[in-house]
């Protein structure tokens, strides 16, 4: 039974799905190539760091709504 996907949103749930495959296609482009694409590269960490905001957001308010 997997304990994780209960509690991540399903739209985190796509974005990590999405993040994990630029990274993936990076790693075979530079493993098969030798070479990648700058832009695909940032445009993935921009994502994983919206990603991580929103996580650390969502977390900060659960704990307000805890505390009231």
């Amino acid at each position: 039974m997997n304990i994780t996907v209960p509690k991540i949103s399903a739209f985190n749930q796509t974005l990590l799905n999405f993040v994990g495959k630029v990274f993936v296609g990076i790693l075979l482009d530079l493993i098969l190539e030798s070479s990648f694409s700058p832009i695909t590269f940032y445009g993935g960490l921009i994502i994983a760091a919206g990603i991580f905001l929103n996580i650390i957001i969502e977390h900060f308010q659960e704990r307000q709504k805890a505390v009231v």
